[in-house]
C-alpha cells in the first residue's frame, strides 16, 4: 500500500474549466489589444488612468486564466494554495501587463527595444506561472522536466513578442472588418498564452510523499471558487470593455459635434460668399448700365464719350476676371485645370503684369516698385496661369494698401528655385487669420474690421496654381497694420531639360 501511495500521480483536467481558461485567455488578449490601441490614440491625462486600469484588468485576466487552468488540474490528493504567493503572482501579472501596455502605446518601437520588452514581459509571465505553481500546497513532491520548462518560457517570450507586434500594428481604424481582424489576433494570442500555461503544467511531475500528512482545507478545484474566479474575471473584462465603449461613444459624440460646427461654419461661409458675390457682380454692372444711360443722354463730346467708354471697359474687365475666377474654382474642384508646361521668362512676365496694373496703383496713389535679377533661370509652366498668380498677388496687396502706401515686387534666383516676393505696407494680417489666408472663401477684411471687396478666392487660386507648378506659396505678417509679405517659390529647369520634354509632358490637364 505504501508503494502505491509513493507512486507518481497521474493528473487529469476538468474540460469545462479548461475551456473557461481558453475563453478567458482570448478575452484578455482582446482587451489588451483594444486598450493598447486606445492608449496610442489618447494624448490627455486620461491616458494614465486607462493605463493603470487597463494594467489591472489585463493582469488579472491573464492571472485568472492561469489560476482557472490550475483549478482544472486534478490530483488524487487534497490541494490548497499559499495566499501570499498567490497575491505575488497577481502582482507580477499586473506589472507584466503594465509593461506591455506602456510599450505597445508608443508611437514607434525599434526592433531591439521590442525584443528586450518581449524578453522582460515573457520572463514576468513565466514568473507569474511558476510562482503560482510554487503556491500549490499538497502532500507530494514536485519534480520538473527541464526541456518543457524551457519550452514554456520560450513560448511566453514568443507570445509576448507577437502580442506587442500585433498591438503596434493593429491601431484604431474604424469599421467592423478591423474588429474581426483584432478578434482573430486575440485568438492567436490567447492560444499562445494557453500553450505556455499547459506546457508549464506538463513540465511538473507529482509524486506522493511517503508518510506525508494530508493537507487539510477546502479543495479549491471542487468548490464554488472556480465559478467565483471566472465571474470576477468576466466582471472586470465587462467593466474594461464597457468603459472603452463609453469612451468611444463620448469620442464619437465629440467628433459629431465638431463636424456639425464645421458644417454650420461652412454654411455661414456659403451665405457670406453668395452675399459678397451678389455685391461684386452688381457693382460693376451698375456702373456699366449707368454709363451706358449717360452715353444716350450726353451730346457727342468725344472726351466724355471716351471717359464713359473707358469706365464701361474697365468694369467689364472686372466682371470678366470675376467670372474667370469662379470658373477656375469650378475647374480646380473637378480637376479640369489645363496647364501648359513650357519655358516661361518669369522676369518678363512680372514686368508685363506690373505695367498692366500700374495705372490702378497710380489712381490709388500707391507706389509700385519692381526689382528683378538679370537672366532669371528658366521656369517650366503655363505663362497665362503664372500671370494670373502674379496679378492676384499684386491685386490683393493693392486691395489692402491705403493711399500713400507702397508695394514691392522682387524676383530673385535661389539656386534650384526662383522666388517671387510681393510685400505691401498695408493693413497686415491678424495672427489668428494667418493660417487660413489661403482657404477658399475666407476673407481677411473681416479679421481686421474693414470691408475691401472680393470673393475670398483669389489667394486660394494662387496656392492651387502654384502647387500645380510644383512650387510653394507662403504668407507672413507682423500683425494688423504691419503689412504683409507673400512669397512664391518655383523650381527652375535647365534649357536642356526644357528641350527634352515630350509633347505629353508639355501639355497636361490637372
Amino acid at each position: 500500500m505504501h508503494e502505491i501511495i509513493a507512486a507518481r500521480m497521474t493528473p487529469h483536467y476538468d474540460p469545462v474549466l479548461v475551456l473557461g481558461s481558453i475563453v478567458i485567455a482570448i478575452m484578455a488578449s482582446y482587451v489588451a489589444l483594444d486598450l493598447a490601441s486606445r492608449l496610442s490614440n489618447e494624448r490627455t491625462a486620461v491616458r494614465w488612468i486607462w493605463w493603470l486600469g487597463g494594467s489591472i484588468a489585463m493582469g488579472v485576466g491573464i492571472w485568472s486564466m492561469h489560476f482557472v487552468g490550475m483549478l482544472a488540474f486534478h490530483l488524487p490528493v487534497p490541494m490548497r494554495f499559499d495566499g501570499p504567493l498567490v497575491l505575488l503572482s497577481v502582482l507580477v501579472a499586473v506589472v507584466a501587463s503594465a509593461l506591455a501596455l506602456f510599450v505597445a502605446s508608443r508611437p514607434a518601437l525599434p526592433v531591439m527595444v521590442l525584443t528586450a520588452s518581449s524578453l522582460s514581459m515573457g520572463a514576468a509571465i513565466s514568473g507569474m506561472h511558476y510562482i503560482g505553481m510554487a503556491a500549490m500546497q499538497l502532500p507530494a513532491v514536485v519534480t520538473w522536466r527541464p526541456f518543457l520548462v524551457v519550452l514554456s518560457i520560450a513560448i511566453a517570450v514568443t507570445a509576448s513578442f507577437g502580442a506587442l507586434h500585433l498591438a503596434l500594428r493593429l491601431r484604431r481604424p474604424d469599421g467592423g472588418l478591423f474588429r474581426w481582424i483584432r478578434l482573430w489576433a486575440a485568438t492567436v494570442m490567447g492560444a499562445a498564452i494557453v500553450g505556455m500555461h499547459y506546457t508549464g503544467m506538463a513540465a511538473a511531475q507529482f509524486t506522493a510523499a511517503p508518510g506525508a500528512p494530508d493537507v487539510g482545507g477546502l479543495s479549491l478545484h471542487t468548490g464554488g471558487l472556480s465559478i467565483a474566479v471566472i465571474s470576477g474575471t468576466m466582471l472586470i473584462f465587462s467593466v474594461a470593455l464597457g468603459g472603452a465603449a463609453f469612451d468611444e461613444r463620448t469620442r464619437l459624440l465629440a467628433r459629431e459635434q465638431h463636424a456639425r460646427l464645421d458644417a454650420e461654419a461652412a454654411n455661414r461661409l456659403k451665405d457670406e460668399f453668395l452675399a459678397t458675390l451678389s455685391h461684386e457682380l452688381r457693382t460693376p454692372l451698375n456702373v456699366m448700365v449707368g454709363r451706358a444711360q449717360m452715353l444716350q443722354a450726353v451730346s457727342a463730346d468725344p472726351a466724355k464719350v471716351r471717359e464713359m467708354a473707358e469706365a464701361i471697359a474697365r468694369n467689364g474687365e472686372t466682371l470678366t476676371r470675376l467670372v474667370e475666377d469662379l470658373l477656375d474654382v469650378s475647374r480646380m474642384t473637378f480637376g479640369g485645370v489645363q496647364v501648359e508646361r513650357k519655358s516661361v521668362d518669369l522676369g518678363a512676365l512680372v514686368e508685363a503684369v506690373a505695367a498692366g496694373i500700374r495705372p490702378g496703383a497710380d489712381a490709388k496713389a500707391i507706389r509700385l516698385r519692381v526689382s528683378t535679377v538679370p537672366r532669371v533661370p528658366c521656369v517650366m509652366g503655363d505663362a497665362v496661369r503664372l500671370q494670373q498668380v502674379i496679378w492676384n498677388l499684386i491685386a490683393n496687396a493693392m486691395k489692402f494698401t491705403d493711399a500713400g502706401g507702397e508695394i514691392r515686387i522682387v524676383l530673385t534666383s535661389a539656386g534650384t528655385h526662383v522666388d517671387l516676393t510681393v510685400t505691401d505696407t498695408g493693413q497686415g494680417i491678424d495672427p489668428a487669420f494667418l493660417p487660413h489666408v489661403f482657404d477658399m472663401f475666407r476673407r481677411g477684411d473681416a479679421a481686421i474690421g474693414r470691408t475691401t471687396g472680393g470673393l475670398g478666392i483669389g489667394l486660394s487660386i494662387v496656392r492651387r496654381l502654384v502647387e500645380l507648378h510644383g512650387g510653394t506659396v507662403s504668407a507672413k505678417s507682423a500683425g494688423v497694420g504691419q503689412g504683409a509679405t507673400f512669397t512664391v517659390s518655383l523650381p527652375c529647369q535647365t534649357r536642356a531639360r526644357v528641350r527634352s520634354l515630350s509633347w505629353a509632358e508639355q501639355r497636361q490637364t490637372v
